[in-house]
């Protein structure tokens, strides 16, 4: 057992770095960042001993989880046999959890020999529960300590439901605790015989039942072992609901059993001020049966009286600045600038709001009318009672996918209309939308009558399609936006749309490429509308190798589409096709693969083995081309100066990829990325065409690469609009890609799990799964689930534009390469806006680069661009506005210490002239908006010493 004064009594971040290195990297000097994450684990344990809780409320980005997991370092090395308990939002939260504390043992934890990283012994066993029987059976079996982690959903259904019968339901539930139905107490044994006839509905009651025993029991098994040292909420604006049971049942096992709370939420206001009066709910010692809490009379009498939140009490006569002020530690985020000045969100981020109207177009304005018509008839007359982006028929007019038309919406209504929220009233909540049927009818009756399959247009869905293929798509652009909706169907039918707009700029540019061969005497092409179906001489091979369809066999089909759309030739012609027994692929998927040929047939490869590794003889006899052509690359796409500044920074970029050394297959896996990058883009058709049909006198005995290279060198001022706008996006594609290849590599595409993961295993295994099923447009949702999106958004090649719903406004990083976020679909709450504009607004992103690189000059400051586009004259814009009004709120309070009254002038009508009002650098305060005095010790730099048992260090 370690000593009890192992810790100082006031531990400071000084302290904290002795045992914590928040970089990661070693290093004698501590960045900033990691400074002020030491001093917030120090003031937050500090608030831990004193008050036993504490919320760290860092904005978005600012690396809350590893603050988290240096507490809980903290705990376990105050009390080596602790227990922890880790609550987060859903299953992917709980494999990062699992996949950062192995990188946080490993890159950021100091001591050797402890209860950690105990010597000649495996780490802390780090428990991730798929539901609380596989907790319970834990704690039945082992009385170790551990780190147990959970996701919320749990408590809904404790455990598996199970069994044809009673009796069968009754054993499985004694399983989970490792015991027999003879074991059970006398309560539990008589449900069997409660439901022994079956009538209706008793599975569902016997459930219910028993889940509430399931909770009782697993209470005793928590006290057996003295209950829970640590219990740390992730998000914890999931705990704001006490009308729901997975909330209750949180209370009811957790409240007098936690010794000490961590709640973590970058938006602590999520849906309001009223968020944090729940807190009293789990913090209370008091055996609550009720929603009411036992205050403020009884307080006074209460033993336990200074270590309870008493929110809702305080609230009546406190403004919720001075609450926060006494248990929250907070950082704003803020970037800095070429010449060191900070800037905070009311500086950077540019909220515009995108009204649409109808008006000039007197088809849309008569659908548009229909539409509202309807609208008003399903909400019958109480549009105050449709919660926000909740109507269908603000984002499309389109008949919902796969459902037949009802008059009214049943129970039995399986298909879903919008994302469901988990942290509503009740699991899955918000799923349909009471406007759904008007719709369809509508639709039906216009398809009916105009006999097409087409459906309605809608002003604010072609409107958005638009300015999307404008601003990331048109023009050889390579701005990435990411786009939230709420319909489930948005996702597809956006995504469809942009397709069908980029396949009529891929087939401009075909004509383009005839034009210009034809006027360089390059011979025999394709007939004028026959490109897609034409097929060359193969100038190197007549067909398929079996490790040419064994690679397509690997990657899988290219497309993961839910929703059938149109057949664009592009995706068809590039995708492999499949009939009866017989593998046909068509040209340009046969030539896709003839890119990627193995190594040992390099030389049959159109590429002669540029951009891959070397390997045989073969490849010993192009490397010194392929090392010269590398070179040339580099300087198509930089000037010499910028090149001469990257090869001084990065000498590696100048170097061979033959031989089996670390520095070669660092450089191979660039070149493969970008080859691959090359591969599953458009710029696929460009490689195909000079291939196989440049016979031009001056190119005729060039191989591709050459043709490659003399094709960024020399296409933007071909004359050719389409063919210049793509190489002037794969110019920048490239660019890129060399210079922030190291980011890219530790963000997406290093396995965080390996506590070694050479290039060389980078390069066989990990590049050739990242770039599996890549589109100009992504989308993911509840159905539409592309295991890829997330981390090909963040390379700097297709998918230029991300489609979703709020399966993705939580958990995941999409900031490397975009900073432009459009809500299709206004978020529920302010929270929710919040979440979702910090996938993209985070530290290391494509924005805080732009202004650190940004001096202050007569150019305008880089921006984050957060879009708002609704329907004028509508509902749409009342429920834009009103959520606008709150996220405004909610940051004068948290990023400004703002009390309540000095925001009584700003209203949802009046928020135009609010909504970018620039706070000046020199007032943006101190670096941590909130960090209670109680505990401001946290923050002195004199180091302190560690009284560390012996074997420790």
């Amino acid at each position: 057992m370690a000593k009890a004064n192992v810790l100082p009594k006031e531990m400071n971040g000084a302290t904290v770095q002795e045992y914590v290195d928040f970089d990661g990297e070693g290093k004698a000097r501590l960045s900033k960042q990691a400074t002020l994450q030491s001093e917030a684990v120090a003031g937050l344990w500090g608030l831990l001993r004193k008050r036993g809780f504490a919320y760290l409320g860092d904005e978005v980005g600012t690396g809350k989880t590893r603050q988290a997991m240096g507490v809980i370092a903290t705990q376990f090395l105050q009390r080596p046999s602790s227990r922890v308990v880790i609550l987060c939002s859903d299953k992917e939260m709980q494999g990062q959890w699992c996949s950062e504390w192995s990188f946080f043992l490993r890159a950021c934890y100091r001591l050797k020999g402890c209860a950690l990283k105990p010597a000649g012994r495996n780490p802390m066993p780090f428990l991730r529960h798929e539901n609380l029987a596989s907790l319970a059976c834990a704690l039945s079996s082992s009385k170790e300590p551990a780190i147990h982690v959970l996701r919320y959903s749990s408590f809904s259904w404790p455990y598996a439901k199970g069994g044809k019968s009673p009796k069968a339901m009754l054993e499985s539930y004694a399983k989970c605790f490792n015991l027999v139905v003879d074991d059970l107490d006398k309560r539990e044994r008589q449900l069997a015989g409660q439901w022994a006839l079956q009538q209706e509905g008793w599975g569902a009651e016997m459930s219910h039942v028993l889940a509430e025993q399931f909770c009782r029991r697993l209470g005793d098994l928590l006290d057996r072992d003295g209950g829970v040292d640590l219990l740390v909420c992730d998000e914890a604006q999931y705990l704001r609901r006490l009308d729901n049971e997975r909330n209750r049942r949180i209370g009811d096992i957790f409240r007098q059993r936690a010794k000490q709370w961590l709640f973590m939420s970058a938006t602590p206001l999520h849906s309001g001020v009223g968020d944090l009066a729940s807190l009293d709910y789990y913090l209370c010692s008091q055996d609550l049966s009720k929603k009411e809490l036992p205050y403020p009379s009884q307080c006074q009498s209460c033993s336990a009286k200074n270590r309870c939140s008493r929110v809702t009490a305080r609230l009546k006569r406190e403004d919720v600045v001075q609450v926060l002020s006494g248990m929250m530690i907070r950082r704003p985020r803020a970037y800095l600038d070429g010449a060191g000045n900070r800037h905070g969100k009311r500086s950077y981020r540019h909220y515009q709001e995108r009204p649409i109207a109808a008006a000039s177009d007197p088809f849309l304005s008569l659908t548009m009318a229909l539409v509202q018509k309807r609208i008003v008839a399903a909400l019958q007359g109480r549009p105050g009672q449709v919660k926000n982006g909740a109507l269908v028929s603000f984002e499309s007019a389109s008949v919902s996918l796969q459902r037949k038309c009802r008059q009214t919406a049943t129970a039995a209504d399986e298909q879903l209309d919008l994302e469901p929220v988990q942290d509503g009233r009740h699991e899955s909540e918000g799923g349909h939308a009471c406007d759904r049927n008007a719709i369809d009818r509508l639709n039906l009756g216009f398809q009916r009558a105009m006999d097409t399959r087409d459906s309605l247009p809608h002003a604010k869905l072609l409107h958005v399609v638009d300015a999307l293929y404008e601003r990331s798509l048109a023009h050889g652009r390579t701005d990435k936006t990411l786009v939230f909706v709420r319909r489930l169907d948005s996702v597809e039918e956006i995504r469809d749309m942009l397709h069908s707009r980029f396949q009529r700029d891929i087939d401009a540019r075909v004509i383009e490429w005839r034009r210009w061969l034809r006027a360089q005497g390059a011979g025999s092409l394709w007939a004028r509308d026959g490109f897609w179906t034409a097929i060359p001489e193969d100038r190197h091979a007549s067909g398929a190798s079996d490790n040419d369809l064994l690679e397509m066999e690997a990657e899988g089909a290219q497309s993961s589409h839910y929703r059938q759309g149109e057949e664009l030739p592009f995706f068809v012609a590039r995708r492999q096709q499949t009939t009866g027994e017989s593998r046909a692929l068509p040209p340009l998927a046969r030539f896709r693969t003839y890119l990627l040929r193995k190594e040992e047939e390099q030389r049959s490869g159109p590429m002669r083995g540029f951009l891959l590794k070397p390997v045989g003889e073969a490849g010993n006899r192009t490397a010194e081309a392929n090392h010269l052509r590398w070179r040339e690359l580099l300087q198509a796409v930089f000037s010499t100066s910028e090149l001469e500044q990257l090869l001084k920074a990065q000498p590696w970029l100048a170097g061979c990829t033959l031989g089996e050394s670390d520095q070669a297959y660092r450089l191979a896996c660039l070149q493969l990325c970008i080859l691959r990058s090359m591969r599953e883009s458009d710029f696929l058709v460009d490689l195909y065409i000079m291939h196989f049909y440049d016979k031009s006198a001056q190119r005729v005995h060039d191989e591709l690469p050459e043709r490659l290279l003399w094709l960024l060198q020399n296409g933007e001022a071909s004359g050719y609009p389409h063919i210049a706008a793509v190489v002037r996006r794969q110019r920048d594609t490239i660019r890129n890609w060399v210079m922030h290849f190291n980011l890219i590599v530790d963000k997406c595409l290093r396995d965080s799990d390996k506590v070694e993961q050479g290039w060389m295993d980078i390069y066989d295994n990990r590049i050739k799964l990242a770039f599996q099923q890549m589109e100009p447009v992504t989308g993911r949702s509840g159905r539409l689930d592309n295991k890829h999106a997330v981390q090909q958004f963040k390379f700097p090649c297709f998918p230029n534009i991300m489609v979703c719903t709020d399966v993705l406004k939580q958990g995941v990083d999409l900031h490397l390469f975009c900073d432009a976020v459009v809500h299709y679909g206004i978020a529920w709450t302010a929270g929710d806006l919040e979440q979702r504009i910090g996938r993209v607004d985070r530290l290391g992103g494509l924005l805080s680069r732009r202004l650190l690189a940004y001096a202050v000059s007569t150019s305008p400051l880089p921006r984050l661009a957060v879009q708002f586009p609704y329907l004028d004259g509508t509902l749409d814009r009342r429920q834009v506005r009103n959520v606008l009004y709150r996220k405004i709120l909610s940051d004068l309070t948290l990023d400004l210490q703002k009390p309540a009254k000095e925001a009584d002038h700003i209203s949802a009508d009046n928020l135009g002239q609010h909504l970018n009002v620039v706070v000046p650098d020199g007032k943006l305060g101190s670096e941590t908006v909130f960090f209670p005095d109680e505990v401001k010790f946290a923050r002195d730099r004199t180091k302190q010493a560690l009284n560390l048992p012996k074997g420790v260090g």
